[in-house]
């Protein structure tokens, strides 16, 4: 289950746009850094080591590159769990990743990766938006957030609105690997000609860059930095405890889905994703001839 559907963006609402994201460009900036914050009123020399990059939207060869220069100082958790037939096995994958970032943290880590690559027919991936949502209040309470970055690699994340919950509710960068994966398929395909695909993917890459300065433009955010962690949302149809519990300042006036349901729809589509049969997409917009035939009339 995507939980991307539950999250409606905020906006500043006047007569003007707030910031115009295409004539006022020079003002805007994705730049993010990653590292140990710490407390930004020290000045030692910790305070210049930190990695900048141009974007918090990774490619698939710039995560494996990431991984490989972090090194040591980086650590990967899983986003996946064995279902075992209980209702507890999805929330003890949330306290798990929780605790894993949590140790991670305190024993000097300063970068948390968070991956749902190792989904496979045994193993369920976590909603990816309630798993960072999870980390990133998790080291919130724990006074341990501005130690590391908090980054992810998602097989949901698809559109622009995805890039910027997951942003919203605290990752550092996001790097949408089977969005990465389609593009190929599609190049290979011959459905991009003319198209490399590094061409392909750049432009992919920029597309949601645009998309993600014109949500900020909207709240009046003119750099990354200030729009991560800012839970600039609404939540539509999720429980208010579970809002409470994993996107504490987000308001929730219609409640819904706690966990249980959550689980039960990632359970469903799992299942269905590994299916013997071969999936068949449903048909959207389908309209029977009656109500067509009754529409014009009309």
């Amino acid at each position: 289950m995507a939980c991307i559907i539950f999250f409606r963006q905020n906006f500043s609402q006047v007569t003007n746009p707030p910031i115009d994201s295409l004539r006022e460009r020079h003002v805007m900036t994705l730049r993010t850094r990653l590292g140990n914050l710490g407390n930004i009123l020290d000045e030692a020399p910790e305070q210049c080591d930190h990695l900048l990059l141009h974007s918090p939207v990774l490619t698939v060869p710039e995560w494996d590159a990431l991984c490989l220069y972090l090194g040591d100082k980086a650590a990967t958790i899983d986003c996946t769990f064995v279902d075992d037939g209980s209702d507890h096995a999805f929330n003890a994958a949330l306290e798990r990743i929780q605790a894993e970032a949590e140790e991670a943290v305190r024993s000097g880590c300063e970068h948390v990766m968070l991956t749902d690559r190792n989904v496979s027919e045994d193993r369920v991936p976590l909603p990816m938006i309630l798993a960072i949502g999870a980390v990133h209040s998790h080291l919130v309470r724990q006074q341990l957030r501005t130690f590391a970055s908090v980054n992810v690699a998602s097989g949901e994340c698809l559109d622009v609105h995805h890039f910027a919950v997951l942003i919203g509710v605290g990752a550092t960068t996001v790097n949408a690997y089977v969005a990465e994966a389609a593009i190929a398929d599609r190049q290979v395909r011959g459905l991009l000609p003319g198209l490399e695909i590094a061409d392909a993917v750049a432009n992919y890459r920029k597309a949601v860059e645009d998309g993600l300065l014109k949500i900020m433009s909207k709240m009046g955010i003119s750099v990354i930095t200030s729009y991560r962690g800012g839970y600039n949302f609404e939540a539509l149809g999720l429980s208010r405890s579970l809002v409470a519990t994993y996107f504490p300042p987000m308001s929730s006036r219609i409640s819904g889905l706690g966990l249980k349901g959550i689980a039960a729809g990632v359970l469903a589509m799992h299942k269905k994703a590994f299916a013997v049969d071969d999936v068949h997409l449903p048909v959207g917009g389908f309209f029977p001839l009656s109500q067509i035939q009754r529409a014009a009339c009309l």
